[in-house]
């Protein structure tokens, strides 16, 4: 009789500590899911500014380049004739070039420039906070594994820790 308590108590405590490993295993499971979730989070997010800054900077370069182009026809509007140009010397200008309809101004350049660059800032910080999370979870996903092999002995393997493939979180 004593030895069947002493089985049945031993059993019991074989079973609350299987119990309390998978807790402690779902529980970590559950929170690296979640930094998973947010890193990919960051990611889309990085994505769209990176998308967004290219976008700034290609608008910024063609305002640039078009007023470059208009800057022939600024000057041509101050020449007169018998007067010296401020770029070749002549003093005849039988052809001067014409602004165009759709001239950009140098405070258009420079707004395209400054929203460039406030683009440019924030897909920056977006990277920096992507980065900080991929760090995050690589350390987490690192414990968990290691986690596992303590309480198992067994090592998985990458797809055994594949956490996004459905997007939900393993539960008990």
């Amino acid at each position: 009789n004593e030895k069947v308590k002493v089985q049945s108590t031993l059993e019991e405590e074989h079973v609350r500590k299987k119990k309390l490993i998978w807790t402690i295993l779902v529980t970590k499971l559950n929170r690296l899911a979640k930094e998973a979730d947010i890193c990919k989070m960051q990611q889309q997010k990085m994505t769209k500014l990176s998308i967004r800054y290219q976008e700034a900077s290609e608008e910024y370069e063609r305002k640039y380049e078009a007023f470059l182009n208009e800057q022939a026809g600024i000057l041509a509007e101050k020449l007169t004739e018998g007067k010296a140009c401020p770029v070749c010397g002549s003093k005849e200008h039988p052809r001067k070039a014409k602004l165009s309809l759709e001239a950009v101004s140098q405070q258009d350049v420079e707004q395209a420039k400054r929203t460039r660059n406030l683009y440019e800032k924030e897909r920056d910080e977006a990277v920096s906070i992507y980065q900080d999370s991929v760090a995050a979870f690589t350390k987490l996903h690192a414990s968990f594994r290691e986690e596992v092999k303590k309480y198992t002995g067994i090592e998985m393997t990458d797809d055994e820790t594949d956490y996004t493939r459905s997007g939900s979180v393993f539960v008990q």
